[in-house]
């Protein structure tokens, strides 16, 4: 589908170049979240609606916890993971909560309610069977020079320690 474009973007990409957006559009998000309008100044002055940092990291974790991608790991969604904590976003349990109930991955009968500390305890049992060197090689490619220095950190260890930096949003 081609897109016809202001003058100040189609400038600034060359014709025979290809811009590919992937929008994805939950069409049953799960409860407890909120949205916010976010005023945006580049490429051009538009508004958006968008779910705040906390509820966007709560997805994050679920992808983290939940991801069955065909039995490979999605090296993104930690690398992710860990760009969120480096910003200090606390997640939110309930929103998180409601995710992995609508996937089957928490039963609040048999599970109870979801805890920072059982979300801790997700992850280490996440982080215990994470095939390290598969997630390093799918976001190799994505990153630049300084960046793919930063995967020589990545062991078992470090993401059961990365947990400590996991706080709760309360609103």
């Amino acid at each position: 589908m081609k897109v016809s474009a202001p003058q100040e973007i189609s400038t600034k990409v060359q014709g025979n170049h290809v811009l590919k957006i992937k929008v994805e559009l939950d069409t049953r998000p799960p409860g407890d979240f909120d949205i916010e309008v976010r005023d945006l100044m580049r490429p051009i002055p538009f508004q958006v609606k968008t779910m705040p940092m906390h509820d966007l990291f709560a997805g994050k974790c679920h992808a983290c916890l939940a991801r069955e991608w065909k039995g490979r790991v999605k090296g993104r969604d930690f690398y992710d993971y860990l760009w969120y904590l480096r910003k200090r976003v606390p997640v939110n349990v309930n929103h998180l909560e409601a995710r992995l109930v609508q996937s089957g991955h928490w039963d609040l009968t048999t599970d109870g309610e979801l805890t920072l500390e059982k979300v801790k305890n997700l992850f280490v049992k996440k982080f215990e069977m994470l095939d390290i060197a598969k997630a390093k090689a799918d976001v190799f490619i994505f990153l630049d020079e300084r960046e793919r220095q930063g995967l020589e950190m990545w062991s078992k260890e470090f993401f059961v320690a990365s947990l400590r930096e996991l706080n709760e949003y309360k609103p």
